[in-house]
Order: C-alpha cells, then sequence, then structure tokens
C-alpha cells in the first residue's frame, strides 16, 4: 500500500495530461475501495489508526492532484467523500489543504474548510489563519479578517496580508494604521509592510506619502531595508503620474543608496518616457542598460546575509552591476511606443534588432507590428506577420 501511495506521490508532479490523470485517480479508489463497503476500518485501534491515517493521506493527496489540474468541482467533491468517511486530517494537512484551495482561488471553499477544521476539534494556528485572510483579503470581505486577527494569535504575515487588502482596495490610510497596531502588541513590520504600503499610495497617487513611509520605515539596524522593490515601486508611481524627472532621479537615489537597479527598473523607465513619446531619454535609459551589461562588478552574498523572505530565485547572489540584458519586454515597450507615436521605421528596426539577437516574440510584440504596419498600410506585411504569429504557436487574441 505505501508503495502505491508513493506513485500516486510521483505523478502528482508529473499530471498534466488525461491518461495520467486517470491512472492516479483509477488507483487512488481502488486504494480507498475498502472504505465503501465500512466508513470504519476494521483491527486493532493502532491498526485503525494507522489506516485511517493512510487513507487520509490518499484523500487529501487526490485533492491536490485535482486541484494541480484545474478540476475544481472534483477537488471539492473528494474533498466531501472524504469528510463523509469521517476522516479527519491532522494540522498540517488541514493547512496544506487551505493553502491548496486558496491558490486555486476557491475562496469560499476555504472558509468551509476553516469552520470544518474547527468543528472536527482542531484548533488552528497562525499559519491556518493567515490563510484564511489572505482569503478574506482577496474577496474584499476585511471586516471578517480584521475580526479574525483582532480575536487571535496574529504575526507579521497576518498584518502585513491584511494591510495589503486595505490597499488593493484603496484603504491605504487604515492599511497604515495597523502599523501602530503592530507595534502595541510587539509585532514587529518588515521591508515587505513597508513596500506594500509604498505601492498603496503610489496606487494612489500620493508619491509624497509613498517616500515619506520609505523613510519612515525602514531602518537597517533592524533589518528592514529600502531594497529595490520599494525603489521600482516608487519609480513606476512618477512614471504613471508622468512626473519623468521624479521617477529618474528616484533611479539615481537608488544607485547613491548603493542599490543597483534590476531589469525592471529600466523598463518601468523607458516605458514612462515612450509614453511621453521621449524617445531621446528612452534610448539613452536602454544605453544605459546596454553599458551594465559591459561592466559587471559582482560580489557574492552568504546565507547568512539573505533575508528569511527571500524566495530562493537569487541564490549566491550578487550586489553591485548584475551586468543586465535587455528582455522581450524592454523590445516590445520600445515597438509598442514607437508605433503610438508612428515612428513605424524605429519600430520595425527594433523588432528586426529582436531577429537578430534571437529573442521570441510575444503577443504583445506581435499585436504591436501588426497595428503598426495596418496604420501604414502595409497589409500583406501585416498578414504575414499574422501566418507567423500562427506557426509559432503564438494565438491571436480577438
Amino acid at each position: 500500500m505505501n508503495s502505491h501511495r508513493h506513485f500516486v506521490k510521483q505523478l502528482i508532479g508529473r499530471t498534466k495530461s488525461p491518461p495520467l490523470l486517470s491512472v492516479a485517480i483509477s488507483l487512488q479508489l481502488r486504494i480507498c475501495l475498502p472504505l465503501s463497503s465500512s466508513a470504519t476500518p476494521t483491527g486493532t485501534p493502532i491498526q485503525t489508526h494507522r489506516k485511517k491515517s493512510l487513507y487520509t493521506s490518499f484523500f487529501c493527496t487526490l485533492v491536490h492532484l485535482f486541484l494541480r489540474c484545474h478540476r475544481l468541482s472534483r477537488a471539492t467533491e473528494t474533498f466531501s467523500s472524504m469528510r463523509n468517511y469521517n476522516l479527519v486530517p491532522d494540522l498540517p494537512s488541514w493547512n496544506r489543504l487551505l493553502h491548496q484551495f486558496n491558490s486555486a482561488g476557491l475562496v469560499d471553499q476555504v472558509i468551509i474548510l476553516y469552520s470544518d477544521m474547527l468543528a472536527c476539534g482542531v484548533a488552528s494556528n497562525v499559519v491556518s489563519r493567515n490563510i484564511v485572510v489572505h482569503s478574506l483579503c482577496k474577496v474584499g470581505k476585511l471586516e471578517k479578517a480584521l475580526e479574525l486577527l483582532r480575536e487571535n494569535e496574529s504575526d507579521t504575515v497576518t498584518y502585513n496580508t491584511l494591510i495589503w487588502g486595505f490597499c488593493r482596495i484603496g484603504f491605504v490610510e487604515m492599511g497604515f494604521g495597523l502599523v501602530s497596531d503592530m507595534l502595541k502588541k510587539g509585532i514587529f513590520f518588515d521591508t515587505i509592510t513597508c513596500n506594500i504600503l509604498i505601492k498603496g499610495f503610489c496606487d494612489k497617487g500620493l508619491l509624497y506619502n509613498a517616500e515619506s513611509v520609505m523613510e519612515m520605515l525602514t531602518d537597517n539596524h533592524r533589518g528592514v531595508c529600502k531594497d529595490v522593490v520599494g525603489f521600482n515601486t516608487l519609480i513606476h508611481g512618477y512614471c504613471k503620474a508622468v512626473e519623468m524627472s521624479g521617477g529618474f532621479e528616484m533611479m539615481e537615489r537608488m544607485k547613491r543608496e548603493g542599490l543597483s537597479p534590476d531589469i525592471v527598473t529600466y523598463n518601468t523607465l523607458i516605458n514612462g518616457f515612450g509614453i511621453m513619446g521621449d524617445f531621446d531619454a528612452a534610448n539613452c535609459i536602454m544605453d544605459e542598460l546596454l553599458d551594465s551589461n559591459e561592466n559587471v562588478n559582482v560580489s557574492y552574498v552568504g546565507d547568512e546575509e539573505k533575508h528569511d523572505y527571500d524566495d530562493g530565485e537569487n541564490k549566491g547572489l550578487v550586489e553591485g552591476d548584475l551586468g543586465l540584458e535587455p528582455n522581450t519586454i524592454t523590445y516590445t515597450t520600445l515597438i509598442s511606443k514607437y508605433v503610438k507615436w508612428f515612428q513605424f521605421e524605429k519600430a520595425f528596426a527594433t523588432y528586426e534588432e529582436m531577429t537578430r539577437l534571437g529573442f521570441f516574440y510575444d503577443i504583445v510584440t506581435y499585436n504591436s507590428l501588426i497595428d503598426g504596419l495596418c496604420k501604414n498600410e502595409r497589409f500583406h506585411e501585416a498578414k504575414l506577420l499574422l501566418d507567423e504569429m500562427r506557426r509559432v504557436g503564438v494565438d491571436p487574441n480577438h
């Protein structure tokens, strides 16, 4: 039976096609078939407990499998079947189920699961509640999320999630007010708290407030440091407000404070200048980006210097000049802005440069070029590009 269970788990990592899914389902049903004749496995108490634990694990695995394959209704049905057999997962399994349903966007199911967990006598922990708070915030049920926070033990993640919830519906001031609540409870905010609030203020066009939050909340001695994400958010805010001088100055300030702009920084500024039609400035930013690739100055950061919230994508990581290169977004941004300002030849020259460098085009690149060709009454070339688009497997949108 253990070998069957291992096989099912192996399928999870590879299951995208219906045949593999069918194999996993049929095997799972065969393993769990004894439950259909009796809701309570027979044997000694220890054997019964082990069987129940094993069956519960199988059902949880199958729920995960359905969610991974986007069979959402089947996932819900499988969970209901598990509960109909009186099988109760342990707390880590409940938390995994909550996380998986939340990630799949089944917010209502998350609330049902959480209520069922409590009804089964399984005490939640801060991880369980953080998932529920996130689900509630996603659908704007902030009062319920706040109630959950007030009535139970909370941590930095709980508060960050709720602050994000307030910011995403425009109530950034209420989100900022929660920082005082955190400090009263002895819960420390972190760089993520700071960046969420910066974005919240930027989204409302309150750039001065966003900068003030960055200055107010960052404290290198406590590990709450200014980072590239926060600066990029401010740069995007300035570009969105068509205050390009402010955006450019923010990039220069990054450098003065020892942070290296990343590809998002450059793409954001190129897009901002392109929207204004200031292609001299946009190309200056592009030149700086290309120059950065020729002057690589890398120093490695040890594990002990990395923050807990590092997502693991930057292992062995690098400070200083990263030797960045333009990407598809960089070139597509330039193409779309050239087309917008009727500078078709520059758009096609950029397209040819992309081809020379071996970039793959996405739907945005093709749409921008086809739009430019049609506006320039070069319909035959537009048709050829549309045919190429289909040939390489990029589906036209309608």
